[in-house]
């Protein structure tokens, strides 16, 4: 029996042991690298040391006695049979060092190459990255409504629609999602933009959706209104006076931007008499989403306020709700126009564009009224309402403050 041992001999420095620096993988890598070098060597290096060995490779048989017997092999062309073994077992070397190089190298996060690497490394502090997403858009898509024309057409999943590039752009490739039913009658439609704004009155306060507010919106414009103005809001058998602060004019929203000074304390309360009122009007809220219910649903006005207007539906999902449900499409629609024409808020606000005295404000003066005699006060109005003691002329504008009887008063007046 032999056994074989290899002498520490390098090919390099020629001694025992090596001398030589360190390997590359033990050399140091200075900050902000974008690769670090992490490998004990590479093809070449490897078929050398390898050869390099094998004069000294040593041979200990049964009797103890050592030999070499690689000494002898002088042969170092790739063609020898042996020094191919060792080219071969050189380059599974060189394979598995690069690959332990590439390894550490997605160990650290400025020199990882691998989006999963990444991933991992975030994990580690508890971090989870997002997926990826494509950019979205909404389209809108025309029908022709020409006579000859189909009123409704349905667009595929999957349609192609480019963008128009600007100076400097490149156009841009979007596809739909899913497909879509589209009809004539919609080419006019637009999104909502305001919505009925419910006003409450609280105590010595206004309210929307139960928060505080001095905002209020008015349908139209140029109404007349300055800062200064007074207002009254009347509200479920209650009134409020207040007073505008400033007044914007919204032409793209058609409406008016009031902004009011601190509501007065005085709180009226009484019947609303009617009168001119005016629809008050906010941005929306946002609606929960619809949801397509198995469960027969009649088709009633009450049914399609609680699950179609009080909802946001997608189109799909609308479709559905009708044919589960099987709804007619016309008869929602009107419906639907009917529920909203309803919908009017019981909140009206006044406004007082004329000013007006009390009763007697414009009385003349009383020196110039016509008498007949000037030691004689003018015929019926007895009593001088600009000396003092002034008296109340609405009150009793021909005797004094205290009324007269009748019969008295009538022999006056003769």
């Amino acid at each position: 029996m032999t056994t074989g041992t290899t002498l520490d001999v390098c090919g390099c420095c020629a001694r025992q042991p090596c001398a030589c620096p360190p390997a590359a993988s033990t050399a140091a890598n200075r900050p902000g690298l974008p690769a670090i070098h992490y490998r004990l060597g590479t093809h070449a290096t490897f078929l050398r040391r390898l050869i390099d060995r094998l004069p000294g490779y040593e041979v200990t048989d049964d009797s103890g006695a050592v030999f070499r017997p690689l000494a002898a092999l002088t042969a170092r062309g790739t063609d020898d049979p042996s020094l191919a073994l060792l080219d071969s077992f050189a380059v599974v070397c060189d394979v598995l060092t690069f690959y332990q190089e590439r390894i550490a190298n997605e160990g650290y996060l400025r020199t990882a190459t691998e989006r999963r690497s990444v991933l991992e490394l975030a994990r580690e502090i508890g971090y989870e990255l997002n997926p990826g997403v494509a950019a979205e858009t909404y389209l809108a898509f025309t029908v022709d409504d020409s006579p000859s024309a189909p009123k409704q057409a349905t667009v595929a999943a999957g349609t192609k629609v480019q963008s128009v590039p600007g100076p400097g752009e490149q156009p841009q490739m979007f596809e739909t999602v899913t497909a879509s039913t589209v009809r004539a009658e919609w080419n006019a439609l637009a999104p909502l933009q305001t919505q009925v704004q419910r006003l409450e009155i609280r105590g010595q306060r206004l309210e929307v959706d139960g928060q505080a507010t001095n905002t209020i919106y008015l349908a139209g414009t140029g109404l007349n209104l300055k800062a200064g103005d007074p207002l009254l809001v009347v509200q479920g058998g209650h009134a409020l006076p207040v007073t505008i602060r400033t007044v914007t004019d919204e032409g793209a929203s058609a409406r008016t931007k009031v902004e009011l000074e601190r509501v007065l304390v005085l709180a009226l309360s009484g019947q609303d008499g009617g009168g001119a009122g005016i629809v008050l009007e906010r941005k929306p809220r946002p609606l929960p989403p619809g949801v397509v219910s198995h469960e027969p649903v009649a088709q009633t006005l009450a049914n399609v306020k609680t699950f179609i207007l009080e909802h946001e539906w997608d189109e799909a999902d609308l479709q559905a709700f009708l044919a589960v449900q099987k709804w007619d499409a016309a008869t929602l629609l009107t419906q639907v126009q009917t529920l909203l024409a309803a919908d009017l808020p019981d909140a009206k606000v006044y406004s007082f564009r004329q000013r007006v005295g009390f009763f007697g404000a414009s009385a003349p003066a009383y020196a110039t009224l016509p008498i007949s005699d000037p030691d004689t006060p003018p015929r019926g109005f007895p009593k001088d309402w600009d000396t003092p003691p002034p008296i109340s002329i609405w009150r009793d504008g021909t005797t004094d403050v205290t009324p007269r009887p009748a019969r008295l008063l009538r022999e006056e007046v003769k």
